[in-house]
């Protein structure tokens, strides 16, 4: 560019000087030669002016779409950071979410874990001890059934008459010789020797495990029938509408009564020592197990060291069921206090019976002497 203005500048220097003013003579060489130098100079100059506008003018254009694509890049790429400096933000916020979650559900899974395990959860050993708290429940009432069946087996049953009172007794000193002989009837010739000296009059006999059909059993219902006293004889049906034999019935149902409780009584012990074929052991032994199994023995331990790694919930349920058991055995102490409370008031009515019989004949007396003092 520096070079094309020198040019012009000195073009126009010869142009105005004298000597070139001198030499301008017009329709001379001169002049024909310097328009044309100045036509040259003059394309000269535009042409480049015009390629220097061209030039600067696209040069102009490429640095703006440089600039203009410059700051399209940063603008996207500021704005892809705060995307990703966002999305960075709700990933992490997700995933402290997620995190938390799961805690939460670990924690619940633990804890479920804990408070249903069979060994954290549910107490000692849950499915054995419901077993045999139920099995002792079932024996303790089969006692009631089997009791009543006992009685009415015996040959002095409550509401019972004996075809012939020899026969059942001599029966009952058969079942005596062959098994209960003592040792002084021994030695008096009467029997021989039994296996049970004496059993059938021994109160022990009916605390004493008994398989069925063992001699231990025929010992206890021996000694039921013994206490009971001796059968009472059938009523001719001729006798039955006589003043005497409506007596009899009378004193018959009266006695019936007043024996029931202590017949049921005895045999409700009975069959609380009687061994039982599934268990093979009585219901009192069952009982005495269950209660061990807490306040004594070997199971005692075992259900210490199990209450010792138990959560809150197992120990709830262990609590649920000793109160099921001491209420269970409440209700037994209940029935047993109700058969004390039956027999102690039948034993008062038997003990009172003659002081009633004393004012029933007074009051006959004074009754009759009042008769035949009005007559």
């Amino acid at each position: 560019m520096k070079v094309k203005k020198a040019y012009v500048w000195v073009g126009a220097a010869v142009l105005f000087t004298p000597v070139a003013y001198s030499a301008l003579v017009p329709s001379g060489p001169a002049e024909a030669w310097t328009g044309e130098q100045i036509l040259i100079q003059s394309n000269t100059i535009i042409n480049n002016i015009g390629a220097f506008t061209t030039a600067y003018t696209t040069q102009m254009n490429y640095n703006h779409q440089q600039v203009m694509s410059a700051l399209k890049i940063v603008t996207k790429q500021e704005a892809m950071s705060e995307h990703q400096t966002s999305d960075t933000a709700r990933k992490t916020a997700q995933q402290q979410a997620n995190a938390h979650l799961a805690q939460v559900k670990t924690k619940d899974v633990i804890k479920a874990n804990l408070d249903f395990n069979g060994v954290t959860g549910q107490g000692h050993q849950t499915c054995a001890v419901m077993l045999k708290n139920a099995t002792v429940e079932r024996k303790f009432e089969e006692i009631n059934n089997k009791a009543g069946a006992l009685v009415e087996s015996l040959d002095n049953a409550p509401g019972k008459l004996a075809n012939s009172i020899t026969s059942a007794l001599e029966k009952r000193i058969e079942v005596h010789n062959a098994n209960f002989c003592t040792q002084a009837e021994a030695d008096a010739g009467l029997c021989t020797l039994g296996k049970l000296p004496g059993a059938d009059t021994n109160s022990l006999s009916l605390s004493t495990p008994a398989k069925p059909g063992s001699i231990e059993e025929k010992a206890q219902v021996a000694y039921i029938q013994n206490v009971l006293g001796t059968p009472d004889p059938t009523l001719p049906k001729s006798a039955g509408s006589t003043e005497s034999g409506q007596e009899f019935l009378y004193q018959k149902i009266r006695k019936d009564a007043l024996l029931a409780f202590p017949a049921y009584s005895l045999a409700a012990i009975k069959e609380s020592n009687t061994i039982d074929s599934e268990t093979n052991k009585t219901p009192n032994q069952l009982l005495t197990e269950r209660v061990n199994a807490y306040f004594g023995g070997p199971e005692a331990l075992e259900w210490a060291k199990t209450l010792s790694r138990q959560q809150p919930r197992g120990l709830m349920v262990e609590s649920l069921k000793v109160n099921g058991i001491q209420t269970w055995l409440k209700f037994q102490h209940l029935q047993q206090t109700q058969r004390i409370n039956g027999n102690l008031a039948t034993l008062l009515i038997a003990a009172n019976q003659q002081n009633m019989d004393v004012v029933q004949n007074k009051y006959l007396e004074t009754l009759s002497k009042d008769i035949t003092k009005a007559n």
